[in-house]
């Protein structure tokens, strides 16, 4: 097995529940020196948590990018749209469906485990863009507005809790971001005239430590600004996308 084919396991496409693993030709199949040095996970969706989606890796460059062909794929269960993107670590991929939760290995595709999530609650949208790992448990949100904890080395479920209601329009679609030992999420739904929030939650049991409303409610600082009938308390800031640390 060439180094090229273990490590660049991110080169990932996923469309329509369609997962498929690339490779480079034999004459791109020799890595660079300097790249045996450089860490070939790809732990979030953006790659870190500053959301840079750059990978110091350079044995694909725009020489041979052109000549990457497939080597394996996996399929959902569930044949829908997806907008997820996997995340790489140790050679494992994992990657979500609004319901399903699959670890794959990085050389061949092949199952690891799966998890199927049963709804527990009304869907309003079952957009998902995919999940995040933390203290060895792979973290996502459900369209049911659920925030999910599964063990990453079986998928068996730790812990699931309900972080918002889904019959106000509520879903979490966001891929969780994980810093200083906390889940950070937050739920889209505007769409419905939901009230869009981000916050903080434990790896250990998913309990809240702190939620900050994007538009301020009632009563809350900041409120008196945006002055009465301001559209700014229509628009609800809703949180779908996937989020970044700023320091």
């Amino acid at each position: 097995m060439s180094w090229f084919r273990k490590t660049i396991v991110q080169s990932l496409a996923l469309t329509g529940g369609f997962l498929a693993g690339l490779q480079g030709h034999t004459e791109a199949a020799q890595a660079p020196a300097a790249d045996r040095t450089v860490i070939a996970d790809w732990p979030y969706v953006n790659h870190d948590t500053y959301g840079t989606r750059y990978s110091a890796l350079s044995a694909i460059n725009t020489t041979n990018a052109g000549k990457l062909h497939r080597v394996c794929s996996y399929a959902f269960p569930e044949k829908e749209p997806s907008q997820t993107a996997p995340v790489v670590i140790s050679g494992v991929i994992y990657a979500s469906t609004a319901h399903y939760t699959v670890a794959l290995d990085g050389y061949d595709c092949h199952l690891l485990w799966a998890h199927r999530w049963q709804p527990r609650g009304p869907e309003p949208f079952n957009t998902q863009r995919g999940v995040a790992l933390a203290n060895g448990r792979v973290v996502r949100g459900t369209a049911d507005s659920y925030l999910l904890a599964l063990d990453a080395s079986d998928g068996h479920p730790i812990w699931a809790r309900s972080i918002a209601d889904s019959r106000e329009g509520y879903f979490i679609s966001m891929p969780p971001l994980v810093e200083d030992g906390l889940i950070y999420i937050g739920p889209a739904g505007a769409e419905w005239a939901s009230s869009g929030w981000v916050g903080a939650f434990r790896p250990t049991d998913g309990e809240e430590v702190w939620r900050f409303r994007i538009v301020p409610a009632d009563g809350e600082p900041g409120r008196r600004d945006l002055g009465k009938g301001s559209r700014c308390t229509q628009a609800r800031g809703r949180k779908s996308m996937d989020g970044a640390v700023v320091r």
